[in-house]
C-alpha cells in the first residue's frame, strides 16, 4: 500500500502534468486511455490515490480545457459520469 501512496501517486501527476504539456500531440491519441487510468484510480479503496485521480482529473481539464473542441468535452463530461456510477 506504500507504493500505491508514494511512486504511484507521484506518476500519476507526472503523466498528466506530460500529458497537458503534450496535449495537441497526445490528446486526440490518448485522452480516453488516460480518463480510463484517472477512472480506475477513482475507483481504488486507497483513498489517496482515489484523491489523486479526482485532482488529476481537474488540472487536466483546468489546464488543456480551453483546447477541447466539442467531441473532446463530450468524452470529458462521459469520464466524469462514469466516475459516479
Amino acid at each position: 500500500a506504500e507504493w500505491m501512496t508514494t511512486t504511484c501517486n507521484h506518476a500519476l501527476y507526472a503523466i498528466v502534468d506530460v500529458f497537458t504539456q503534450y496535449f495537441h500531440v497526445l490528446g486526440p491519441l490518448l485522452l480516453q486511455d488516460l480518463y480510463n487510468q484517472l477512472l480506475w484510480c477513482v475507483q481504488q479503496k486507497n483513498e489517496q490515490l482515489a484523491r489523486s485521480g479526482t485532482n488529476c482529473l481537474e488540472n487536466l481539464v483546468i489546464s488543456t480545457g480551453q483546447q477541447f473542441n466539442e467531441q473532446t468535452w463530450e468524452m470529458t463530461c462521459q469520464a466524469l459520469l462514469n466516475m459516479f456510477h
